[in-house]
């Protein structure tokens, strides 16, 4: 029998499992890279969605993911091709690959994402809770990269974390244990 876990109950599992890993787990994620620096490549932000970055822009890409969320803005410099919004599954044997991910299922994706319209999102920020969501794109190296969407435990603010992905078979029965 298959059961859904709703928004209360994902928050719960999220706290409990956080609890159990410690905050520990979050010393392994490796440091954001400034993209910006790299001038050939593109430079991602998020932000949270206030009334003033709405209003910079004519149109979005939306989507939903959570209810209870807060709605946040995505935005790019330079276009990027492929751009997916990813569960993503935390490799839990920390003593490989530290710091690493699996890739879970795409919740939403934009062929070619642009500066001209940003992607909003209603979620939630994680702070060491499992599972994980972020994004994914292909930048202009032809380079496939994944960032993950996290809060910040110290000033609140949200930011995107580029994070390594591990190509497993097995990532696909984790998966099922968060759906």
């Amino acid at each position: 029998m298959k059961t859904k876990l709703t928004g209360v109950g994902l928050i719960f599992v999220s706290v409990v499992v956080s609890a159990f890993l410690g905050c520990a787990g979050m010393a392994v994620m490796p440091p954001a890279k400034n993209l910006s620096a790299e001038a050939a490549l593109a430079n991602l932000q998020i932000d949270f969605a206030t009334g003033d970055l709405r209003r910079q822009y004519e149109s979005f890409h939306e989507f939903t993911h959570v209810d209870i969320g807060f709605w946040m803005i995505i935005t790019t410099d330079k276009p990027v091709q492929d751009f997916e919004y990813v569960r993503f599954i935390p490799n839990l044997d920390l003593a490989k690959e530290r710091g690493s991910f699996f890739l879970g299922e795409t919740l939403y994706s934009i062929g070619e994402f642009t500066p001209e319209k940003p992607f909003m999102v209603k979620t939630f920020g994680y702070w060491g809770a499992i599972p994980q969501f972020g994004i994914s794109f292909t930048d202009a190296d032809n380079t496939k990269k994944y960032f993950l969407i996290s809060e910040s435990m110290k000033d609140g603010n949200v930011r995107l974390i580029e994070i390594n992905i591990i190509n497993n078979p097995a990532a696909e029965a984790a998966e099922l244990l968060f759906r």
